[in-house]
């Protein structure tokens, strides 16, 4: 096989790989909502086909280097150099593609976990605010308990209150009664006495 059918085998295989991986970035691409684990599907296939382009690249230059090697007129190692210049480039794409789609694996992950912190942070402070409801309850309850022993003191001052004002009235009761006993006695006494 000559080395110009080598060169137009390689580049039809690499034309036909790079048609089968940019026929499947639709795929790659369609609308997955929310559901991040498709995404990450998505990105992880793409890593994939971007490593096998930066594969299929690596053999097209090495395979157009010894075509321009081995050439012998000034238009197949023109048309090898070109080669060699579009394996490079595709293989530079490839390798950022492969950059990027990890790149979006890893911030799928890391926002996961910072999802997740952050509903195990809201849990915690859920529980922290549950404990709280149940102290200002308890509370509450103390609050009652103590309100009504104020208003049982109430009504023991009141009746004591009562129960001595009626005592201090019987006793003065009994005073003016004594009074006007011994003014009595003092006023027969006098008239007695004359």
């Amino acid at each position: 096989m000559s080395l110009i059918k080598k060169a137009v085998v390689m580049m039809a295989v690499l034309v036909l790989g790079l048609t089968v991986v940019w026929g499947n970035a639709g795929y790659a691409y369609a609308d997955t909502g929310v559901d991040w684990n498709a995404v990450q599907a998505d990105a992880h296939n793409i890593y994939v086909q971007a490593q096998a382009i930066h594969a299929w690249t690596q053999d097209v230059g090495v395979t157009a280097q010894q075509l321009k090697a081995l050439s012998t007129g000034p238009e197949m190692a023109a048309l090898a150099e070109e080669i060699i210049q579009l394996a490079a480039q595709t293989e530079h794409d490839a390798v950022a593609i492969m950059v990027t789609a990890q790149d979006i694996n890893e911030r799928i992950d890391h926002s996961e976990a910072t999802t997740l912190r952050l509903s195990d942070d809201i849990g915690v402070m859920a529980d922290r605010i549950g404990e709280m409801a149940d102290r200002i309850l308890w509370t509450e309850l103390q609050i009652g308990v103590m309100a009504d022993r104020i208003v049982e003191s109430e009504h023991l001052i009141s009746d004591s209150a009562l129960t001595l004002s009626a005592q201090i009235k019987d006793s003065a009761d009994s005073m003016v009664a004594t009074t006007y006993a011994l003014i009595n006695t003092l006023n027969h006494m006098k008239s007695i006495i004359g």
